[in-house]
C-alpha cells in the first residue's frame, strides 16, 4: 500500500518542502517526489547551493551501498575467495570446507539445540 502525498505536501510551508527535498534520506521516495511537483508548481526552485548539498548526499549514499556491498560480499560462504583455501597436499587431514560448515550450522541448529535441551532437561529430573 502506497501513499499518496500529493494532498499532505500541498498543506506545508515552502521551508519544510525545501527540507524534504534536502534531506531525501529521512523521506519516502513518493513524498520526496510528491514535494518536488509542490515546489515546481509554487514557482520555487531550489539555489545552486542547494542543489550541490542534494548532489554531495546522494554521492555519498551511493558510496555508502558500493562499500557495503562488497564488505557483504567478503562474508558470504558462497563468494569464490574461499576456494582459494583448496589444500593439494596428498598428506594432509581432510576437513569440512567453511562452506559446509556454514550450511550444517544453518540447517541444523535447531535440532543440535533440541538434542541439547532435552539432554539437560533428562539430567534436571
Amino acid at each position: 500500500m502506497e501513499h499518496n502525498f500529493t494532498e499532505d505536501v500541498k498543506t506545508k510551508s515552502d521551508k519544510k518542502l525545501k527540507e524534504i527535498v534536502i534531506h531525501f534520506d529521512n523521506y519516502q521516495e513518493a513524498l520526496i517526489s510528491a514535494a518536488e511537483n509542490e515546489l515546481a508548481n509554487r514557482g520555487i526552485e531550489l539555489s545552486d547551493e542547494e542543489k550541490r548539498t542534494i548532489e554531495i548526499a546522494k554521492q555519498k549514499m551511493v558510496q555508502e551501498t558500493i562499500k557495503k556491498q562488497e564488505t557483504d560480499e567478503d562474508w558470504d560462504a558462497f563468494h569464490p575467495k574461499w576456494k582459494q583455501n583448496i589444500v593439494k597436499d596428498e598428506n594432509a587431514p581432510q576437513l569440512y570446507s567453511r562452506r559446509v560448515i556454514n550450511i550444517f550450522s544453518i540447517l541444523f541448529c535447531v535440532l543440535f539445540g533440541g538434542i541439547l535441551l532435552a539432554i539437560q532437561l533428562s539430567q534436571v529430573k
